[in-house]
């Protein structure tokens, strides 16, 4: 089997490795998270703009990024809906609100999404994840799994609905893609080419 690269060694995935003592990382020596408002007013039309500025002395990590959001239905003039309205929001309402995320770095745009973004956040979680991890896990996002058997019966997303109208919604900040899905963290400081 070929090497990725002339100056790498051969290993065997952690999965296998059972019978040696993991190693204990030591380079992190603490973690943070920042709460970062948005540049703009928050209206129906205006686009969320978030601007995470680097200090310099630390790193950021995008696969651990949320945007928290705390949502409500209301009628269209803005008044609350009346009890026992047959409303609610989409499944996984967390990741599919939105119906377009874009993410740039450095004024470079790395990520554009089309206005296909609700359904392949769907997709990419029924695909890449396990029914525990999306039970559990996706449920902050308000992701409950439809199944045929039970699609007229009242669902855990009608049930908390029926409870509350406003809702917190902790999310990751968007769809896994190549940049937001990485291990790897980003330097916070702009330098010099």
């Amino acid at each position: 089997m070929a090497l990725i690269h002339n100056m790498s060694e051969e290993c065997i995935k952690s999965e296998l490795d059972l019978f040696t003592v993991p190693l204990t990382q030591t380079a992190i020596e603490k973690n943070a998270y920042i709460e970062v408002p948005p540049l703009s007013a928050i209206s129906d039309t205006a686009p969320l703009v978030f601007f995470i500025a680097g200090t310099g002395e630390d790193y950021i990590d995008l696969n651990n990024t949320l945007l928290f959001l705390r949502v409500k239905i209301t009628n269209p003039n803005g008044t609350d809906i009346a009890d026992g309205a047959p409303v609610g929001h989409i499944n996984y309402a967390g990741a599919t609100i939105f119906p377009q995320v874009d993410v740039s770095l450095g004024d470079r745009l790395i990520s554009q999404s089309t206005n296909a973004h609700p359904y392949r956040c769907l997709i990419e979680c029924l695909l890449n994840y396990d029914k525990h991890t999306l039970e559990t896990v996706f449920s902050a996002g308000l992701f409950y799994k439809d199944h045929m058997v039970t699609w007229m019966l009242q669902t855990p997303l009608e049930e908390i609905m029926a409870r509350q109208r406003e809702l917190p919604l902790p999310m990751p900040v968007m769809c896994r893609t190549t940049c937001t899905h990485s291990q790897r963290y980003l330097l916070s400081r702009k330098t010099d080419a």
